[in-house]
């Protein structure tokens, strides 16, 4: 039976090459995570100074990582030859790109305010209901809410909030997309892949 058909060859990252796009948020997070599985992580980015910080950091915890400067936004016709060059010489999956009006994301963030400070301004309780965000920890020094939406939004919060000085801690995580079409391209091709494997081991 040929090996790379065997479920645990297929789904490993060890020794795969890896490009990410990006080196701050999930960009760094991935590129640690595929690090970490012994992947050769290739991180493309307009700002080469990013690039550099996370490879130092990386490096600390023995860790390597590339770096190349790439700027693909409003590019299409770019875009679409990287990724064909990706399916060509990486050895990925698949590789497939989406514009915005084709899926539906979201951000999660947290704003950790100073609970005194909160509750003497009227506006601040105002806030949290026009943005449609919710306090989920309360204690008499801090409190923290929650706000999930769009980038817009939580970067709007986020400036209210500071211009009442009530923010002491502010996170957010990188975009969460889903796709919203109806054809599921990496289902499909996994499919394929699997008849392949089962068909192997009744030869």
């Amino acid at each position: 039976m040929n090996d790379s058909l065997r479920i645990e060859n297929m789904f490993s990252v060890k020794d795969k090459v890896i490009l990410i796009t990006g080196a701050g948020g999930t960009g760094s997070v991935n590129a640690r995570c595929f690090a970490e599985n012994g992947s050769k992580v290739i991180v493309a980015s307009r700002n080469m100074d990013k690039v550099d910080r996370l490879k130092k950091t990386l490096k600390e915890e023995g860790l390597t990582i590339e770096g190349i400067q790439m700027d693909i936004a409003d590019h299409k016709d770019i875009i679409e030859k990287v990724v064909k060059q990706i399916e060509k010489k990486i050895d990925v999956i698949q590789a497939h790109y989406f514009t915005e009006d084709e899926i539906y994301f979201h951000e999660i963030a947290l704003y950790k305010v100073s609970t005194p400070a909160f509750q003497e301004n009227p506006e601040a309780s105002k806030l949290i209901r026009r943005y449609n965000a919710r306090i989920v920890e309360v204690n008499p020094v801090f409190s923290i809410v929650e706000k999930n939406g769009m980038s817009e939004d939580i970067t709007s919060l986020y400036g209210e909030l500071k211009a009442l000085n009530c923010v002491l801690q502010f996170v957010r995580s990188g975009r969460v997309a889903i796709t919203t079409s109806c054809f599921e391209r990496v289902n499909e091709f996994l499919d394929g892949r699997e008849a392949m494997y089962n068909q192997s081991k009744n030869q």
